[in-house]
This record gives C-alpha cells, structure tokens and sequence, in this order.
C-alpha cells in the first residue's frame, strides 16, 4: 500500500513564496513544493509549484491548486515535461489521504 505525507516547511527563497511542502510518498522524499504567493506570480499567484522532482532530473511539471493536487500527479507517475507555458494540471483532485 502506498503510502503519502505532506510536512509543512518554510522555504528560503528570498521572495514572499516560503510556504512550501515536503511531499513523501512511502516515507522516502519525493518533491518538494512551493505556495507561490508574491505579487510578481499574477495569474499563478495562490497555486502551488513543485520546486523540486526527485523522481526525474529535467522536467517542468504543472502547476496545481493545492499540494494534494501535487501528490495525485506524483502517484499518477507522470514523469512529462510540460511545454515552456506552464500549464494547470487537470488531473483527478484529492482532498485528503
């Protein structure tokens, strides 16, 4: 059974976008994810970035509403790019695990 956990963490970023998730799927790091909250993010701004993807080096994931939304393309094992707009994912939403 797959397990999944999201810790809380302020990031160092050097703008206003410190609140970010540790996201863990069967207790080993996965990503790392970012709320974007400054007013230089306009249309992104209250979406959530992943900063980092352990899984594979060179990919430009979506952007997502909230962390769960994160995790569900984690588990969904997409590993694809995005094209250079960063696009929204559509994925199936979770609310809870």
């Amino acid at each position: 059974m797959t397990t999944y956990k999201l810790q809380s963490v302020r990031l160092r970023t050097g703008t206003t976008d410190q609140d970010g998730r540790l996201v863990f799927i069967n207790d080993e790091l996965t990503a790392v994810i970012v709320l974007l909250a400054g007013e230089d993010h306009a249309q992104e701004r209250g979406l959530w970035s992943m900063e980092a993807d352990f899984r594979v080096s060179g990919s430009r994931p979506p952007l997502f509403n909230s962390p769960y939304d994160a995790v569900a393309w984690l588990s969904a094992g997409t590993k694809k790019a995005c094209p250079v707009e960063r696009t929204l994912w559509a994925g199936p939403k979770i609310d809870r695990f």
